[in-house]
């Protein structure tokens, strides 16, 4: 009795370990946008944060969680890739001097003509 009971513990603690190995070695397949909120498997794409569990919203498209495959993620209606960065909006400052001409530089444009004063219309005094 003693030794079936010893076998079959030996047979639990096999199948427990290669159970345990197997799930490392599965590939992982990033998938966003399916995760529930605080179950992300990591930092979010865009930066918003920078670890595991702290998703704000469910199915954000910047977390992700681990999935067997990308099949599997689009069974589940994510997406295997990080969504596109948004440019960044200029700021009031940064248009105003994507239109203003530097100091010195004339408000036309034309450098031959920079540091010369502006001529008089013709037949004026």
């Amino acid at each position: 009795m003693n030794k079936l009971l010893s076998t079959a513990a030996m047979v639990g603690v096999l199948v427990a370990t290669a159970t345990a190995a197997s799930a490392a070695d599965a590939p992982k397949t990033k998938c966003y946008g399916i995760a529930a909120k605080g179950k992300n498997d990591c930092k979010a794409a865009n930066g918003s944060h920078s670890c595991a569990g702290q998703a704000k919203t469910d199915k954000d498209a910047n977390d992700f969680k681990n999935v067997a495959s990308e099949a599997d993620c689009a069974k589940e209606g994510g997406k295997t890739a990080a969504p596109a960065a948004k440019a960044a909006a200029a700021t009031p400052a940064a248009k105003a001097a994507a239109v203003t001409p530097a100091a010195g530089a004339p408000a036309n444009g034309n450098p031959a003509q920079a540091g010369t004063p502006a001529a008089a219309p013709v037949g004026t005094k």
